[in-house]
């Protein structure tokens, strides 16, 4: 008879004994395991078959070799650490990102050759490059993971069922007048197209809260990994101006039609590839999170003590008010980022509460932004302002729950994995408001 503890006691010391774990790893990789395991048995596993897809997927994704097909056996794996993806997979995956990112860039280049007015940019072209500018590789972005994480066909079709309804409702919708609802439409699809990015990179564990932290991370290190190739890019195009007009060649139509265009959308597949190799940011991420976390506290501290001295509230600007939601969301990725690098069984320390005091102050900062915002409302109902007031509400319960569960967590009143659930489970409450923005704003608001 199949015994479960014991298979997954065995097979976690096992792993720790060759790869030398410390307990606290240790007790983290076994408790890794049996929500993964939990997680299978609900979907019509037994316990012998859950084990067996559990530890596969932990060994593919951890960077360990399965050295037999035995089913259940955990003796029948070698821990010894490789990169996840093996040499026939890697040449695989860079076949892909350079096809995709040829197809992204062709695609991009598709309204320029076809709808572009002969009199040059119009205001409808610009709004139609504005609208789909991520359409053309994002779909490509969730297809690598889907191919590269062996995801199931129906999870295949469906993702790209969703994409495909996107590109069509974003472009059909026959929008008027001052076109405040295609500009939030265009600004909410990359966001929600994201999230599905997060699904096909969790694939069928996209359920469990543990691994919706897991995307977290990988959005974090996507994101400064791609500023980093990005900036390689820009100085790859200083470099090739400085050259050719040292032989008084023009190189400005290839640098900005071509290899601004295919070099931008490469650089999203590149960093997807990176990422995926496992790990590459995982020292430097972190590190660059602990030092700008409290230059973010003393600035917006610093703002707060401003407003009170001088009796000034830029947030009754449009703009302003604009740019510190913007801010607030940078704040909210930068405390999400850090939680997610942060080990459950870490003692709590100086930096968490200057965590706390971050969240503190955004939270201040967004109650003031909110009652501008209702102040406005109060004259005029628009899409912007309906928009702008949901996001902060959002942002605002967001804020609220991290600190409360955060507190918790630091007076040792509360488990860390709570936190996480509150996190990864509110990622859905987003989903739902950036469709709304995106697919309904425009028939609540007639188009306009």
């Amino acid at each position: 008879m199949f015994e479960l503890n014991a298979n997954v006691t065995a097979w976690v010391t096992h792993v720790k004994d060759k790869l030398k774990l410390t307990e606290a790893e240790s007790s983290a990789l076994e408790k890794d395991v049996a929500e993964r395991v939990k997680y299978w048995v609900e979907t019509g596993l037994s316990e012998e078959e859950a084990f067996a897809v559990a530890i596969k997927r932990l060994v593919k994704e951890r960077g360990y070799v399965l050295i037999s097909q035995e089913p259940v056996s955990w003796k029948a794996l070698s821990v010894k650490a490789k990169e996840t993806i093996k040499e026939t997979n890697k040449v695989r995956a860079i076949l892909m990102v350079i096809l995709f990112s040829l197809i992204a860039g062709t695609l991009s280049k598709i309204p320029e050759w076809f709808f572009m007015p002969e009199g040059g940019w119009s205001a409808a072209y610009e709004m139609l490059i504005f609208k789909n500018i991520t359409l053309w590789v994002l779909p490509l972005v969730a297809l690598y993971l889907l191919i590269q994480h062996r995801c199931s066909r129906k999870m295949t079709l469906i993702l790209m069922g969703l994409f495909a309804l996107t590109f069509i409702l974003i472009n059909v919708y026959p929008y008027g007048g001052v076109r405040n609802t295609e500009i939030l439409s265009g600004l909410h699809v990359p966001l929600l197209s994201w999230l599905f990015i997060g699904v096909a990179y969790l694939g069928d564990e996209w359920k469990i809260s543990r691994r919706r932290m897991d995307f977290i991370r990988f959005t974090g290190e996507a994101f400064i990994y791609g500023v980093l190739i990005f900036c390689g890019l820009m100085v790859l195009s200083l470099f090739i101006f400085l050259i050719f007009s040292s032989i008084n060649v023009d190189p400005s139509e290839f640098v900005t039609k071509y290899l601004l265009v295919y070099g931008s959308y490469a650089t999203v597949l590149v960093t997807i590839y990176q990422v995926e190799k496992k790990n590459l940011m995982e020292n430097f991420a972190p590190i660059l999170a602990k030092i700008f976390s409290p230059l973010f506290l003393i600035a917006l501290m610093v703002f707060l003590v401003a407003i009170a001295v001088t009796g000034r509230n830029p947030l009754v600007d449009r703009n302003y008010l604009i740019g510190f939601d913007a801010m607030l969301i940078l704040v909210l990725a930068l405390v999400l980022y850090t939680l997610s690098s942060r080990k459950e069984d870490e003692k709590p320390g100086l930096f968490d509460w200057l965590s706390v005091a971050l969240i503190v102050v955004a939270l201040v900062i967004d109650a003031i932004a909110l009652v501008e915002i209702v102040i406005r409302l109060s004259t005029m109902i628009t899409p912007n302002k309906m928009a702008a007031l949901g996001e902060n509400v959002l942002v605002l319960v967001n804020l609220a729950g991290l600190a409360f569960f955060y507190v918790k967590v630091i007076l040792k009143k509360g488990r860390f994995e709570a936190l996480e659930k509150f996190q990864t489970d509110y990622l859905l409450v987003y989903a739902v408001w950036l469709a709304i923005v995106a697919f309904l704003f425009p028939l609540f608001f007639l188009f306009q």
